[in-house]
C-alpha cells in the first residue's frame, strides 16, 4: 500500500528473519530517531544512536518497554509500506530520556499531515488477536482524538519543531502552512490509529472488526485510517538492539 485512504485498515505482520531485520535497523534507526539529515551528514553515528536507546529502553517498566518498541516497529514499517510519505517526526525526545512528547508520529503523503498515535499490547496470549488490536486501535484513535479536542496547542508546536527533520524548504512551508491552519479544533484533521500486538502465536485479524470502529469514530475525522501490527515477542527486538550495539554480526 503506497497511500492511505479514507477507512484503509492495514495489516502488518512482522516475521522478517531476525538477520533481515537487524539489517533493516542498522540502515535506518539514526534516521527514525534523528531524522534524516543527520544520518546523511553523520553528524550522529549509528553508534551513538544504538547506544542511547538501549539506555532509555533499559530503565522502562515491561509495559512501557512494548510501549517504544510498538512505535519503533511502526517508524520502521512505515518506511517500508509507506514509501512515497515524507516523515516530519523523529521516535526520540531530545530533551529527556523517553519518547518525544505530543503525537507519536507525524507523516505527509503530499497534500495532507497524518497525526499518529501508538498504542501496544505486550501479551496478547490469552487473548484473540482481532480483539486485542480492537482494543488498541480503539485507545489510539481516542488519544488523538483528544488532542485534536485540546486547547493545548504545543501538541502543534512540537510538531512544527520536527519539520526540521524535512529537506526540502518548499516541503516544509507546505507542512507548516498545514499545522497552522490545524491547531483549530474545529478544522477536521486525519488520523491513523495504530495498534501494535505481541502475542506468541501470530494470526490474521478479522478486518471487519477493525472497520467497525473506524465506522464509528469516521464523523470525528476528515480520514481516519488504521494500522495493525502484530509481533511475536517485543523482548526478540530488544534482544536484537543490544546485539547491534554490541557488535554482534548480522
Amino acid at each position: 500500500m503506497e497511500k492511505l485512504e479514507n477507512q484503509n485498515i492495514l495489516e502488518i505482520i512482522c516475521n522478517d528473519k531476525d538477520e533481515v531485520l537487524k539489517k533493516k535497523l542498522r540502515e535506518l534507526l539514526v534516521t527514525i530517531c534523528y531524522g534524516k539529515e543527520q544520518e546523511e551528514l553523520e553528524i550522529i553515528t549509528f553508534d551513538e544512536t544504538i547506544e542511547e536507546l538501549n539506555k532509555r529502553i533499559e530503565r522502562k517498566t515491561d509495559d512501557q518497554k512494548a510501549g517504544m518498541i510498538g512505535e519503533l516497529l511502526f517508524h520502521l514499517k512505515s518506511f517500508e509500506k509507506l514509501k512515497n510519505y515524507s516523515h516530519i517526526s523523529i521516535y526520540l525526545n531530545k530533551e529527556e530520556r523517553s519518547v518525544k512528547k505530543g503525537f507519536d508520529v507525524l507523516l505527509f503523503d503530499g497534500e495532507k499531515v497524518w497525526y499518529t498515535e501508538v498504542k501496544s499490547r505486550e501479551n496478547a496470549q490469552n487473548e484473540n488477536i482481532t480483539d486485542a488490536h480492537v482494543s488498541k486501535i480503539q485507545e489510539a484513535i481516542t488519544d488523538v482524538k483528544g488532542k485534536f479536542l485540546s486547547s493545548n496547542k504545543n501538541y502543534w508546536l512540537t510538531a512544527k519543531s520536527n519539520i526540521a527533520n524535512v529537506k526540502s524548504n518548499e516541503l516544509k512551508k507546505q507542512i507548516a502552512d498545514i499545522l497552522t491552519k490545524e491547531i483549530n479544533i474545529q478544522i477536521e484533521k486525519n488520523a491513523i490509529g495504530v495498534s501494535a500486538v505481541f502475542k506468541k502465536d501470530v494470526d490474521n485479524i478479522n478486518k471487519e472488526k477493525v472497520k467497525e470502529v473506524l465506522n464509528k469514530e469516521k464523523d470525528n475525522f476528515k480520514n481516519i485510517a488504521a494500522i495493525c501490527i502484530s509481533h511475536q515477542n517485543y523482548k526478540k527486538i530488544i534482544e536484537m538492539l543490544k546485539e547491534l550495539e554490541n557488535g554482534t554480526k548480522l
